[in-house]
C-alpha cells in the first residue's frame, strides 16, 4: 500500500506543479491582454487624431479653393499660374464635388 501512496503523492505533486504553471502562464497572459488593450487606446486615440487632422486641412483647402473661386472649376489651370506639367481638368462628379483627373497633351 506504500507504493501505491507514494504513485499517489507524487501524482498529487505533478498535478500541483502543473496547476502553478498554468496559474503563472494565465497571469502572464492577463498581464499581456492588458499591455494590448493600452497600446490598442494608444493606437486609437492617434488615428482619431489624424483623422480629425485630415478633416481639418481638407476644409482649409475647400475653404481656399472657394476663397479663389476654383471650387468646381470645369476647365484646367487658373490662368495666372504656368505649370510646367499638363493642366488638369476637373470634372464634377455625380455627388457634386469636383475630380481631377489629367489631361493628355494634343
Amino acid at each position: 500500500m506504500s507504493v501505491r501512496s507514494g504513485a499517489s503523492l507524487a501524482q498529487a505533486l505533478d498535478v500541483k506543479s502543473k496547476l502553478e504553471q498554468l496559474t503563472r502562464e494565465a497571469r502572464q497572459s492577463t498581464e499581456r491582454a492588458r499591455e494590448l488593450r493600452e497600446r490598442l487606446r494608444e493606437a486609437t486615440a492617434n488615428v482619431d487624431s489624424l483623422v480629425g487632422e485630415a478633416r481639418s486641412t481638407l476644409k482649409r483647402a475647400v475653404a481656399l479653393l472657394e476663397s479663389e473661386g476654383l471650387r468646381g472649376q470645369t476647365s484646367g489651370a487658373s490662368p495666372r499660374v504656368n505649370h510646367a506639367k499638363s493642366p488638369r481638368d476637373v470634372t464634377p462628379r455625380d455627388d457634386g464635388h469636383a475630380t481631377a483627373k489629367h489631361r493628355t497633351r494634343e
